[in-house]
Order: C-alpha cells, then sequence, then structure tokens
C-alpha cells in the first residue's frame, strides 16, 4: 500500500517521466538525441490524461458490459457477455502497460543505443 501512496504523490506532485526516468540536465544535446527532447517533454505531459482517459473509458465500457452480463436472458449470451468483459479488461490492462513502456522506452533511447 505505501508503494501506491509513493506512486500517487509523485504522479500528483511531479510530472512522471521527469520524476523516474528522464533527467532534463544530463540529456544529450547533439544533433543525434537533441531532438528527443521535446518528444519526451510531450509525452511526459501528457502521460497522465492518457492513463486516465484510458480508465475512464475502460470503466465506462466495463460498466455497459457488466449490465449486459446482469440483464442476459440466456447462458449463451450471458457467455458472450462474459467474453467480452474479459477482452475489454485485458485490453486496458494491455494498453496501459503499451503506454508506459512507450514512454519508459522513448525517456532512456539515448542511454539504450549509447550517447
Amino acid at each position: 500500500m505505501a508503494f501506491l501512496t509513493q506512486l500517487a504523490s509523485l504522479i500528483i506532485n511531479k510530472s512522471f517521466l521527469t520524476g523516474i526516468f528522464f533527467n532534463p540536465d544530463n540529456w544529450p544535446t547533439g544533433e543525434k538525441w537533441g531532438w528527443l527532447g521535446g518528444v519526451v517533454e510531450f509525452i511526459d505531459s501528457a502521460f497522465v490524461p492518457i492513463l486516465i482517459i484510458l480508465g475512464a473509458v475502460g470503466g465506462v465500457w466495463c460498466i455497459f458490459l457488466g449490465v449486459n452480463l446482469a440483464r442476459a436472458e440466456t447462458a449463451d449470451k450471458a457467455d458472450e457477455a462474459k467474453k467480452r468483459l474479459i477482452n475489454v479488461i485485458i485490453a486496458v490492462i494491455a494498453s496501459a502497460l503499451l503506454i508506459f513502456l512507450l514512454a519508459l522506452f522513448v525517456a532512456n533511447i539515448p542511454n539504450i543505443f549509447g550517447e
């Protein structure tokens, strides 16, 4: 629980990438990686809103599918609604993970491929 509290305070108090992965003081400024600073700053500013939108849309869609599951009249319709609900949950989790990994990768491109 302490980890979640620290993560929430980090997200609220600082920008996510700048706080963890991206140190603007050590960022290379040459021709090879200088353009990447703007990309990282954009991803940094858009990271939390994208996750909020993803969670909100996924939550509303899960509620809608849960209502369909509860209102299913036959076992076939209930099984179909259950499959769709599981697929949405997996898709939301996978999308959040991919967004996080994209941010992590972009912020560390100079470290990965060398300066």
